[in-house]
């Protein structure tokens, strides 16, 4: 008599058990790919700290640097000369090799051209660090509405694409802000704690699957068609 009721309730835990692993399965990635976007966004924006600080600290800069305004101009132009060719550059090798691996090597190199400032006061060598600075930005820039095309929420895509355009004045606004906080004698520690958060973000990257940054494979291929 009791063998019908227990066959009965394991025929409903076996046909209940794949939906709760598929519901499980859906929570998860959706997570992972909230909290991928999370990270571009912080480093979207610390990325920007260092333009809002070479604005809202020039002259103390310039007498740090002993440079005059012309030179001083040339950083905000080495930077945008790098972003340039990062960006003709990246056209090119972007389907070519592992996107997770390129974009690493691009914002760890972005935070060592920062770091770059706080230890020497050699002029040519920070001219070459903000053109690295410009240069390895350019992939984050490029990347991550990339990403948000591929792997974001298909109900989220233009809110996702909103916070990631945002996050850029955003950056500039907060490097205005630690300046003022630290004062512009304190320059050097502002690029400080950008490059170290940088670093810090950047690291968080490498605990994500491979597979959330697939060259090959778009949302719907790559995660069985399951959209949430």
């Amino acid at each position: 008599m009791d063998e019908k009721p227990r066959e009965s309730s394991k025929s409903l835990l076996s046909s209940i058990s794949p939906i709760i692993e598929k519901k499980i399965d859906v929570v998860l990635k959706r997570s992972i790919r909230w909290i991928t976007m999370f990270l571009f966004i912080l480093i979207n924006m610390t990325m920007m700290i260092d333009t809002g600080l070479f604005s809202s600290a020039s002259t103390k800069i310039k007498e740090a640097l002993i440079i005059d305004d012309k030179k001083f101009g040339l950083f905000g132009s080495c930077n945008h000369c790098g972003r340039i060719l990062g960006t003709i550059i990246f056209m090119f090798i972007f389907n070519l090799f592992n996107r997770k691996n390129l974009l690493l090597i691009a914002l760890y190199l972005n935070s060592l051209s920062i770091f770059v400032f706080t230890i020497t006061s050699i002029v040519p060598i920070l001219f070459i660090a903000r053109i690295m600075n410009g240069f390895c930005a350019t992939f984050g820039f490029i990347y991550f509405p990339i990403w948000i095309d591929q792997f974001g929420i298909q109900a989220k895509k233009t809110v996702m694409m909103s916070l990631i355009q945002m996050a850029s004045p955003l950056g500039m606004v907060l490097g205005y802000t630690i300046n003022t906080f630290l004062g512009s004698n304190r320059w050097k520690i502002t690029l400080l704690i950008e490059s170290i958060c940088l670093f810090c973000f950047v690291s968080i990257i490498i605990l994500i699957p491979k597979k959330y940054f697939s060259k090959k494979l778009c949302f719907k291929q790559h995660f069985d068609g399951v959209e949430s």
